[in-house]
């Protein structure tokens, strides 16, 4: 790779060689080639990152084509996959970069078993929930280390929708839970009407615990049992799960959900 294509990136003082050639060795995930995706990509690719990642599922229509940039009207007359025409412009562009595509929902298992590796992962989900609730699960498979290495642990924080307070992890999902909220007793950390954030599926035992816990909300990337989508409306509780890409959903009380009728 020749340095004088990004001369004039390495005389900006903050990059200089030595930022260009860090620059020169990252790999990034996108989820999402709408008009944020498709500006973010082509922009990293010109700066000269060594490797991309995108997912999307959608496919190019005409009414895309007048913030999506990086697509042609030959793209939308074929209805080619984003991703797929997306990934012929960027090599166009630059022939060395190296792109992935695949054209599926993101959720925890795409992440566990692609993302390990990227350097950054960046969301450009256009559903502002959404973006908040994969964000959570993101940011718990990125807090459990020994889940990288093993595969065999279960997860749960507690969150205020925006960062976690604390989290837990174990060989049994109900240990786990129990281990968060005795944390948070001990340590007088409050938690009523806050979110819980779980990797296991969400069993009655569970959504009886979460109701005693005091929280207002529970995620996972599995879906609840019959049983607790039962208790959950009877002790108003929303339970969310299958959060994969751009979709979940809500078994309970979807009006704290913003956007949601």
């Amino acid at each position: 790779m020749t340095q004088e294509r990004y001369s004039r990136q390495i005389l900006f003082k903050d990059i200089g060689e030595h930022g260009q050639q860090t620059i020169n060795q990252k790999y990034v995930l996108i989820v999402g080639m709408g008009a944020l995706g498709t500006h973010v990509a082509e922009g990293l690719v010109r700066a000269g990152i060594r490797e991309l990642t995108i997912v999307d599922r959608d496919y190019i229509e005409y009414s895309n084509l007048q913030r999506q940039t990086l697509f042609t009207e030959s793209d939308a007359d074929r209805m080619l996959p984003k991703v797929v025409a997306a990934q012929d412009h960027l090599k166009h562009i630059r022939s060395d970069i190296k792109v992935n595509i695949y054209i599926e929902h993101v959720d925890a298992q795409f992440l566990e078993q692609y993302a390990t590796s990227v350097d950054l992962i960046i969301d450009a989900t256009d559903n502002f929930e959404t973006r908040q609730f994969l964000n959570m699960m993101t940011g718990l498979q990125s807090a459990s280390t020994l889940f990288k290495q093993t595969g065999g642990l279960h997860n749960a924080a507690i969150s205020d929708g925006e960062a976690f307070f604390e989290h837990r992890q174990d060989i049994g999902r109900h240990n786990a839970l129990d281990k968060l909220y005795g944390f948070c007793l001990t340590h007088q950390i409050p938690v009523r009407n806050k979110m819980l954030i779980f990797s296991g599926r969400i069993s009655s035992e569970i959504l009886l615990k979460a109701a005693k816990i005091g929280v207002g909300v529970i995620l996972s990337k599995s879906a609840p049992t019959t049983l607790a989508v039962t208790l959950a409306h009877d002790l108003n509780i929303t339970a969310i799960g299958f959060i994969r890409g751009n979709s979940f959903n809500i078994y309970s009380h979807p009006e704290r959900v913003k956007g949601v009728k």
